[in-house]
C-alpha cells in the first residue's frame, strides 16, 4: 500500500496532519445533538433490512453521548443511518469505510449532508483490511467503533483484530448482526481468547457490545477452543424468517 490513504478520502473534514502515534484528531467533545430523525433518513423501502433498526440507532446515539469518545470509527456505511446516530450523539471526528457505495447510490454521504452532520465524516472507499491497517499506521486512535461490514467470519475477525489495535484501555467496540454463526463466533472467539475484554449487557439483541478494559497479556503460544451451540439455532431461524419476510416482500 503505497498512497496515502487520506488522498482517497471523501471527507468534507479539512486535512489535519498526523503527528505522534498517540496523537488523537483535534475534534474532542462537544456538546451530543439530538438525534435525527429516523424517518428522515433515504432509505429504499425495499432495501430497509440492510440498515440498521431504528431502535439500535437510538441506542448508538445514546451510547456515543454517555461514552463522550474523542474519535469514532464504523466498518461498513451503508445508507448511513448508523453513522448519523453516531456522530449525533458524539460529534467528534468519524472514520467510515465502504468500498459499495455505489450500490447504495451514494445516499449516506447525502443523508450525512442532509442533516448537517458531514463536517464529522472521513469516509474511506476502500476495504476495511485496506483502511484499517493504513489508520493504525498513521497513528490514529478512536475510542468508540462500530462494526457492521463484511459478514463473513474472516471478514469480521480481522476488522475485530484491527480495530482492537486503535483503541485504549477503557474503549468499546460494537458488533452488529448478534444473529449471525459468523458474528458470534466471533464474539466467542474473543470471550474464550481475549481476556482484556469484557461483555457489557445491552437491552439490543442484535447487537454486542465489548468494553477494552486492560492490556493483552496473553503467552505467546496461547489458544483456546471456541464455539456455541447458540448461533447454530438463532442463525437458522432468523435466516428462515428472513427468506419468509422475502417473499413477503418487506426485505430484498
Amino acid at each position: 500500500m503505497h498512497s496515502d490513504i487520506h488522498a482517497r478520502a471523501v471527507s468534507a473534514v479539512p486535512r489535519s496532519t498526523m503527528a505522534a502515534k498517540t496523537q488523537r484528531f483535534e475534534k474532542t467533545s462537544e456538546t451530543a445533538g439530538t438525534p435525527p430523525r429516523f424517518e428522515d433518513l433515504d432509505i429504499p423501502p425495499s432495501d430497509k433490512g440492510t440498515s440498521v433498526s431504528k431502535e439500535e440507532a437510538e441506542f448508538m446515539h445514546g451510547l456515543v453521548a454517555r461514552l463522550r469518545p474523542k474519535a469514532t470509527l464504523e466498518v461498513g456505511f451503508g445508507y448511513g443511518a448508523s453513522t448519523a446516530f453516531i456522530v449525533s450523539g458524539a460529534r467528534v471526528t468519524h472514520y467510515v469505510m465502504d468500498p459499495f457505495q455505489q450500490d447504495y447510490g451514494h445516499r449516506a454521504l447525502g443523508n450525512l449532508r442532509k442533516l448537517g452532520l458531514d463536517s464529522y465524516v472521513k469516509f474511506f472507499p476502500d476495504y476495511s483490511h485496506s483502511a484499517l491497517p493504513q489508520l493504525l499506521q498513521e497513528g490514529v486512535r478512536v475510542d468508540f467503533a462500530f462494526i457492521d461490514g463484511g459478514h463473513r467470519f474472516d471478514d469480521i475477525f480481522v476488522d475485530f483484530y484491527y480495530t482492537d489495535l486503535l483503541l485504549e484501555q477503557g474503549d468499546h467496540i460494537l458488533l452488529h448482526d448478534a444473529w449471525m454463526r459468523s458474528t458470534q463466533h466471533v464474539a466467542s472467539w474473543i470471550k474464550s481468547n481475549k481476556r482484556n475484554y469484557t461483555v457489557v449487557p445491552t437491552e439490543r439483541k442484535n447487537l454486542i457490545l465489548f468494553r477494552k478494559r486492560g492490556e493483552d497479556d496473553r503467552a505467546w503460544n496461547h489458544f483456546c477452543g471456541f464455539t456455541t451451540f447458540k448461533s447454530l439455532w438463532s442463525h437458522s431461524a432468523n435466516t428462515w424468517k428472513r427468506q419468509i419476510r422475502a417473499k413477503l416482500g418487506k426485505v430484498r
